[in-house]
């Protein structure tokens, strides 16, 4: 819930849907824009005065760099975006770290954000890259510091402080997961969905082909319907399966074949009915336009609704 509120508190603002970037960008930026803005005030007005303003100036700086990634992504420049948030990433931690304590400022942990960010937005490749240069930064902060080209003009981080930075921290590394979780479940979701239809597809037409094969050179109508009945069953097992056949501008249809729950309708065999009494069946002969009709109590019909009571809500029918 936590991390899904840090998601959530921009799109009032920065409103994605329409901007065709990756699922993932808008979604990291927002995670990384709340807490830096929020932690770095805090950092700043809790520590020493006279390390106020340059908090204050990573802050600005970070927050800048966000927000026109944000644009940038609006525009559809989802690289430039990335590339954009990742070096702002390492360029204002390294110069935190830089400026207060060196190597032991807990924010040096913020390296982890750029790499996974990288690693997220651009692909493992991008996420060794960082790693590789984090380290090597991290590297040059020490060394400078052991050959005393570096010092340090304000006082390093307490332990309030600290705890305020790594709460900071741990809550961005959630926002991230949650969005990658997010974005790893939606993309198995519409694997799943694609397969499904691709399964369905091909046991259509291997029932068409199969359907083909079964009624060619059978010269008998029972036999012929009989077959038509069980391929169709195959494919869709249908509650109710009926057979109409009807002459050329006749004024009556026929029942040639009528199943329900998979045995006859003795009944209705060879029932016959005037056509303009045929409702549904008699628009799908006459039109010989195919109907599907989800609901008979609520779907929008061609003819007058059918009254209730019939043993079946949906109709598909083939003319």
């Amino acid at each position: 819930m936590f991390p899904a509120f840090w998601l959530n508190i921009t799109s009032i603002v920065f409103d994605d849907r329409k901007s065709g970037t990756p699922d993932l960008l808008s979604p990291i930026l927002r995670a990384v824009l709340v807490p830096t803005v929020v932690l770095c005030g805090l950092l700043a007005e809790t520590g020493p005065a006279e390390s106020r303003s340059v908090l204050w100036s990573l802050t600005v700086a970070m927050t800048a760099a966000i927000v026109l990634a944000l644009l940038i992504a609006r525009k559809g420049n989802a690289r430039a975006a990335a590339g954009l948030l990742l070096f702002s990433l390492f360029g204002v931690t390294t110069a935190g770290i830089a400026t207060y304590g060196g190597v032991p400022n807990p924010a040096t942990a913020a390296y982890l954000v750029a790499i996974v960010c990288a690693g997220l937005l651009l692909g493992g490749r991008w996420a060794a890259g960082f790693a590789a240069l984090c380290a090597l930064a991290i590297f040059g902060v020490e060394y400078a510091e052991n050959l005393g080209w570096l010092s340090y003009p304000f006082e390093p981080i307490d332990g309030w402080q600290a705890w305020l930075l790594y709460s900071g921290l741990f809550g961005v590394m959630a926002a991230l997961v949650h969005v990658a979780y997010t974005s790893i479940r939606s993309a198995l979701g519409q694997a799943t969905r694609a397969y499904e239809e691709s399964q369905r597809q091909a046991r259509e037409l291997t029932s068409l082909y199969e359907t083909a094969v079964a009624v060619s050179n059978v010269p008998e109508t029972r036999e012929l319907l009989a077959r038509l009945y069980d391929q169709v069953s195959r494919l869709i097992a249908p509650d109710t399966f009926a057979v109409v056949l009807c002459e050329p501008e006749g004024e009556w249809i026929e029942l040639a074949m009528v199943m329900e729950a998979g045995e006859p309708l003795k009944e209705a065999q060879g029932l016959k009915v005037r056509m303009d009494e045929g409702g549904l069946t008699s628009w799908v002969i006459r039109s010989r336009v195919p109907l599907l009709v989800g609901d008979l109590q609520r779907d929008a019909l061609p003819v007058r609704r059918p009254a209730p009571g019939w043993g079946y809500r949906c109709l598909p029918g083939i003319g």
